[in-house]
């Protein structure tokens, strides 16, 4: 897992890893319900959230630029922010489920989110006002959150897209988007 290549940065600087009380990242563990995975905690310890410059990711099966998605910004394990992986679990921990840790979101805020159900943690990301028909390749893992209608909390919608089957290939699928080159 190549994490330098990321350019993850706050604003104009490149972000610093965590470096503070290891046991938030067990204080993190006890809260989602599993263990975090390994490259998830390392990659934290080398860039403490922030926006990556190597942000655009395909859901598995899709390869259309159509359909690709772009990471705004990595939570922080760092606590007291909006842009912490507390708040983010605090505030989306209902609506995703449980062992369900969110790690990122995109534009439009949807989450990108680690499954811990799974023996290696898989990569998925939450799409709300998002249809199938978004998804052109019939490889694509997309699965609609119950009838499709009212269904999260404010009367909308969702899908659930797998991007990845663990948190190392996710980082290395990751590359610059096209019209930035």
């Amino acid at each position: 897992m190549d994490i330098a290549r990321l350019n993850v940065t706050d604003g104009s600087k490149p972000t610093l890893g965590y470096s503070g009380d290891p046991q938030l990242f067990n204080e993190l563990s006890d809260l989602v319900g599993k263990p975090l995975p390994a490259a998830y905690i390392e990659f934290l310890h080398h860039h403490d959230g922030g926006a990556p410059e190597v942000d655009t990711f395909f859901p598995q099966g899709e390869s259309d630029l159509d359909s690709s998605f772009g990471v705004s910004n990595f939570y922080s394990i760092s606590k007291g922010t909006d842009e912490s992986v507390f708040h983010a679990l605090d505030a989306w921990k209902d609506i995703l489920g449980e062992h369900l840790l969110p790690i990122a979101y995109d534009g439009g805020n949807n989450q990108i989110y680690l499954d811990l159900n799974d023996d290696i943690p898989s990569v998925w990301l939450w799409l709300h006002d998002e249809g199938e028909d978004e998804f052109e390749d019939e490889e694509a893992d997309v699965q609609e959150e119950g009838d499709g209608e009212d269904d999260d909390e404010d009367g909308e919608y969702y899908y659930v897209v797998k991007i990845a089957d663990s948190f190392e290939e996710f980082i290395d699928g990751l590359t610059i988007h096209p019209d930035c080159d």
